[in-house]
């Protein structure tokens, strides 16, 4: 009984936590590159992968662009961190409809 407690908790603890992602603070910082770009950070947790912290990302540049007046953007680069787990993303942000609306 104790061992089968203690694999369905393992089994419930890697579900839940599977799928997490966070970001901290402000999660946009200004790219000093060009104007209108900016770094993502998505720090995801478990078994999360790129399209958990796309979705999180997808989240957070259509607030960010809703709060600016941006209408598109294109995303430059995404690179992957393994420790901490991590997706960076480098964001340019358009005030036309030039560029794309999702990743």
């Amino acid at each position: 009984m104790n061992a089968a407690f203690r694999v369905t908790s393992l089994l419930l603890t890697l579900a839940f936590s599977a799928c997490t992602t966070a970001t901290y603070g402000d999660p946009f910082t200004a790219d000093r590159r060009a104007p209108d770009e900016y770094m993502l950070r998505i720090y995801v947790g478990g078994l999360s992968g790129q399209a958990t912290a796309d979705e999180s990302a997808q989240k957070e540049i259509d607030r960010f662009m809703l709060s600016h007046g941006y209408k598109s953007f294109r995303l430059l680069d995404r690179t992957h961190n393994w420790v901490p787990s991590y997706f960076e993303y480098r964001i340019q942000f358009l005030k036309d409809d030039s560029g794309s609306k999702r990743l």
